[in-house]
C-alpha cells in the first residue's frame, strides 16, 4: 500500500540517549559487557550523500557498496541542520532542492533497496529567519541562536507542525519508508536562559504535542 498520510511513514526520534548511555557505563561491567561477538556485526544501513544522488556514477558506487557490506537500507539526510531542503516539495520555503533526487531516489527503490529520511525538525537557519513568529526568541525580539550561530523553529510556532508536516509528505511521495526526526523540541546547548519563548511553559508537552501532529 501507498503511504497516504504522515502517520503511514513511520517516524523514529533520534534523542542521542544511545552516546549517553555508553558514557554512563560502569566501568567495574567493562568485561561483562564487552565480550567479543562471534562474528563481525551486520552493517544494517548505510549514509548515503543526497546531494549526489542524481549523479548515476555515485548512485552505482553506492550500491555496490551497501551489497558488499550485506546493507538493504540507506539512510539520507533531507533537512540538514542549516535548514537547507534537500528534496522537491511544495513548501514556497525550502526551494533548494538537489538535482536529480526524484529519479536518483526511484532507482535505489527499485534496486530494492529500503530508504530512510533524516530531519532535522526544530533547528533550522533559514526558517526562523524567515517566520520569525516561529523562531525561539530573546527579551529584546531577536531571534535566539545557539553556539554555532544556528537558530531554532519554536515547537509551539504557529506554522512549525505545518511546514514539517510538508516535508514529510514530501518523503512520502518519494519513497522513503521511514523517518528518522533529529532535533526534535528545544536547544540542550548554548545561552539558553536567555530565551523567552517559552520560557514558562511546559516544555515537554509541547514538543510531545509537536511529535503527535506530526504524527497524524
Amino acid at each position: 500500500k501507498e503511504p497516504t498520510t504522515p502517520g503511514d511513514v513511520p517516524l523514529v526520534v533520534d534523542d542521542g540517549s544511545e552516546k549517553e548511555e555508553e558514557g554512563n557505563k560502569d566501568p567495574e561491567d567493562k568485561d561483562e559487557e564487552e565480550t567479543p561477538p562471534e562474528s563481525a556485526p551486520t552493517v544494517t544501513a548505510m549514509e548515503g550523500d543526497l546531494s549526489r544522488i542524481g549523479d548515476a556514477n555515485y548512485r552505482s558506487q553506492l550500491m555496490n557498496q551497501a551489497w558488499n557490506a550485506g546493507c538493504g537500507a540507506l539512510v539520507f539526510t533531507v533537512k540538514e541542520e542549516g535548514g537547507r531542503v534537500g528534496i522537491p516539495t511544495d513548501s514556497a520555503i525550502a526551494q533548494q532542492p538537489y538535482d536529480g533526487v526524484a529519479e536518483g531516489l526511484t532507482e535505489l527503490k527499485e534496486a530494492g533497496f529500503s530508504l530512510t529520511a533524516r530531519l532535522s525538525v526544530c533547528r533550522d537557519n533559514i526558517v526562523p529567519r524567515a517566520l520569525r513568529d516561529n523562531a525561539l526568541r530573546t527579551q529584546s525580539g531577536a531571534v535566539w541562536m545557539d553556539y554555532d550561530n544556528i537558530t531554532w523553529l519554536a515547537p509551539s510556532g504557529p506554522q512549525t507542525g505545518e511546514y514539517i508536516g510538508q516535508l514529510l509528505t514530501s518523503c512520502q511521495s518519494l519513497g522513503f519508508d521511514g523517518v528518522i526526526l533529529s532535533d526534535l523540541g528545544y536547544p540542550p546547548r548554548g545561552k539558553t536562559d536567555l530565551i523567552v519563548t517559552d520560557k514558562d511553559a511546559d516544555k515537554q508537552a509541547l514538543t510531545t504535542q509537536l511529535l503527535q501532529q506530526l504524527q497524524r
